[in-house]
């Protein structure tokens, strides 16, 4: 009786459009994310972020979710986030807390639009990476006869590595804080840790054999110590 009342059997084409519709706003989304990000990577000088050399990973997905009958849209968090990390090679730290964002971001609710923003640098091993994430989400939930529920969602990440050469130390020691404290409290332990933490520095900063070898002949070649004689 509700059905025929509500005239869902005659809405189908009227489904598929609105369907189309919330797809290609989801998919502008995406691409407005990907230059955004883009952009904030080829400035992040400017901005006070740390900068890169390359990007090793990124990923994005939209999503457009239609429905005429009552149901809890939750139900679909944890596929959506499951299919947005199905990378492997996402390092299993930064992949759980995608799933925690995602997971929260497509949290149900009615009558919402909501915008998410993520910027974190850490360390994997001695490596420095640098991980983006922009996500945008709209909810609209109406009740008739039957309840008509609508969401579309878009989100980017990428992960890159950060150009040490361009980090100071005192950020690079704000990133291996962890290292720093694991070595203990005594101020014997605190310089040896300042010392360990030097040498991973100056080895994510050295120079390229070439760099290297020119720098030699340059300031150690016969010519150059001629005037130490």
């Amino acid at each position: 009786m509700a059905k025929e009342i509500d005239k869902s059997g005659q809405l189908s084409e009227e489904t598929k459009e609105a369907l189309s519709f919330l797809s290609e706003l989801a998919n502008k989304q995406l691409t407005l994310y990907k230059l955004t990000i883009t952009d904030e990577l080829k400035n992040a000088e400017q901005s006070k972020t740390l900068p890169i050399t390359a990007i090793i990973n990124r990923d994005g997905q939209t999503r457009s979710y239609l429905k005429k009958e009552a149901d809890n849209i939750n139900k679909v968090v944890d596929e959506a986030a499951g299919i947005f990390i199905g990378d492997q090679s996402v390092a299993t730290g930064i992949g759980n807390m995608l799933k925690l964002l995602i997971a929260s971001f497509l949290g149900s609710s009615e009558g919402e639009e909501v915008y998410k923003e993520k910027y974190l640098c850490y360390t994997d091993g001695i490596s420095l990476l640098r991980f983006d994430f922009l996500a945008w989400k709209r909810n609209v939930k109406t009740q008739s006869l039957l309840t008509h529920t609508e969401s579309v969602s878009a989100y980017y990440y990428t992960i890159s590595v950060v150009d040490a050469t361009k980090v100071d130390f005192q950020t690079f020691a704000a990133l291996y804080k962890d290292v720093l404290k694991s070595g203990g409290e005594s101020a014997e332990e605190i310089i040896k840790s300042l010392d360990d933490l030097q040498k991973i520095y100056d080895r994510l900063r050295q120079k390229t054999s070439d760099q290297l070898k020119a720098h030699i002949e340059n300031n150690y070649s016969s010519k150059s110590l001629l005037h130490l004689m």
